[in-house]
């Protein structure tokens, strides 16, 4: 199901921006004098039509994956931030911070033992005492 060259320029139009309607004019011209109503009407069953559908949704997709900056994007972008001399301190440290955050650098790393009886004992006789006061 390949798509006629004014189907293809309605869906870009649509991921440009355009309203359906003004997205159906530029790819039919024909339809600038007809009623807003009759054009709304083709561009909504344009639109809703499979083979339209499909090629939109891909199209939409793989614009989305192209806005998303990835991880070494971000880090590079942080670091350039946190390089430049002409910027703010603030700005400079919070780009440090948030590259830190990102490398793992602030994870609290906690160690746990097994306590002793004693300790247990202690702990247990501690909780007892506040479970009556209650």
């Amino acid at each position: 199901m390949a798509l006629t060259a004014r189907q293809d320029i309605f869906i870009r139009r649509l991921l440009e921006g355009d309203s359906q309607r003004k997205a159906y004019r530029a790819a039919f011209p024909s339809s600038q004098k007809w009623k807003d109503s009759t054009v709304d009407s083709k561009a909504s069953a344009l639109f809703h039509s499979d083979k339209v559908q499909e090629r939109y949704q891909f199209l939409k997709k793989e614009l989305d994956n192209k806005s998303i900056m990835h991880r070494t994007e971000r880090m590079i972008t942080l670091s350039k931030i946190a390089e430049k001399d002409s910027e703010d301190a603030g700005y400079r440290i919070r780009a440090i911070d948030v590259l830190n955050k990102m490398d793992g650098d602030y994870i609290q790393k906690v160690e746990v033992t097994t306590p002793d009886d004693g300790t247990l004992k202690e702990m247990e006789k501690y909780f007892a005492g506040k479970k009556r006061n209650t």
